[in-house]
């Protein structure tokens, strides 16, 4: 498989893996939305805002991680932290960002932890990717 599909414009381009990420995105949606698990604990509109926190964080809480182990990459020029087509994101990073994140705003909406948690967690491995 190809690792570039095709180029959008300048330095970016649609990448095989951020495709297949994207397509467990729209999954992960769609299987959490419709659980009955959601449905019991939480509303349509703190569901949509958990997936916008949980979107920011995990962009976030990657390129920190990535900008902090790879320091030698960002070092000559810092302001590229804030570019993600340079040097992408840590998996680690982001998952930890986004779990912090969601355990925060579960316990701030009253919606309770260990059940939501258990939601998001059964999907989560939509997102992993493996090398082609």
């Amino acid at each position: 498989m190809s690792p570039r599909l095709f180029h959008i414009y300048g330095p970016l381009w649609v990448h095989s893996f951020g495709l297949m990420i994207v397509l467990g995105l729209f999954l992960f949606i769609y299987l959490t939305y419709s659980h009955p698990v959601r449905k019991r604990y939480m509303s349509p509109d703190d569901y949509a805002n958990m997936l916008v926190w949980g979107a920011i964080s995990l962009f976030f809480g990657g390129r920190l991680f990535k900008a902090v182990t790879e320091w030698h990459t960002f070092r000559d020029n810092p302001i590229e932290i804030l570019y993600p087509w340079v040097g992408g994101l840590g998996i680690l990073g982001a998952i930890v960002a986004c779990a912090i994140t969601l355990v925060v705003f579960f316990k701030k909406r009253a919606i309770p932890v260990l059940p939501m948690l258990d939601l998001v967690t059964l999907y989560t491995p939509l997102f992993k990717q493996f090398p082609a």
